[in-house]
């Protein structure tokens, strides 16, 4: 958990959450297909779980981001959201 008491899920934690490689996580990051992860250091990725699940839930619905709007793909963690 983070200091906002948030889980944060590691690159492998999230792969097995969505029953992928690690690679194929870090691929899907970088293309933006994905929410955002959080860059703590140089090789050091995170994600908060509520923003995975509730991903999740909007493919379930048919509400999935669509390629055509901008997903940022990284933002650092001590930086507020937009």
């Amino acid at each position: 958990m983070n200091g906002h008491g948030e889980r944060l899920l590691r690159t492998r934690e999230l792969a097995e959450k969505l029953n992928l490689s690690s690679a194929t996580v870090l691929r899907r990051h970088k293309l933006g297909t994905m929410p955002p992860g959080f860059l703590l250091s140089s090789n050091a990725l995170r994600w908060r779980e509520s923003e995975i699940d509730a991903w999740l839930e909007s493919t379930r619905s048919g509400n999935l981001i669509t390629s055509d709007r901008e997903v940022p793909s990284v933002r650092r963690l001590d930086t507020p959201s937009r």
